[in-house]
């Protein structure tokens, strides 16, 4: 996604305002968590379209449990492509550490 994200953060929750205060929307990002971009982005344009405020809460402790650039080398090249056997492995490792955030 292309733009820069207008909310701010607030109480470690990124925070979109809209005119509408009869209701807010709470986004659950993904794994990636708030430093994504695409997740600030995410929050303004369903702010912006439902007209209310949406929260997008840090909920992965201020770290997300993968970095878009961590998953990189391992993800297939092109669209159908599996992951082979070592690469899941990988992942499997990559994501061991952070159950504790479950």
């Amino acid at each position: 996604m292309s733009g820069e994200p207008e909310g701010t953060m607030v109480d470690g929750a990124y925070f979109h305002e809209g005119p509408n205060k009869d209701y807010a929307v709470i986004l659950l990002t993904d794994v990636f968590g708030l430093p994504l971009v695409n997740n600030k982005l995410l929050t303004d344009g369903f702010s912006k379209e439902l007209q209310c405020d949406v929260w997008a809460p840090h909920i992965f402790n201020g770290e997300p449990i993968f970095r878009a650039e961590d998953l990189e080398p391992i993800m297939p090249r092109k669209v159908g492509d599996k992951l082979g056997f070592w690469s899941i492995l990988r992942l499997i490792g990559m994501f061991i550490p952070h159950i504790h955030h479950f």
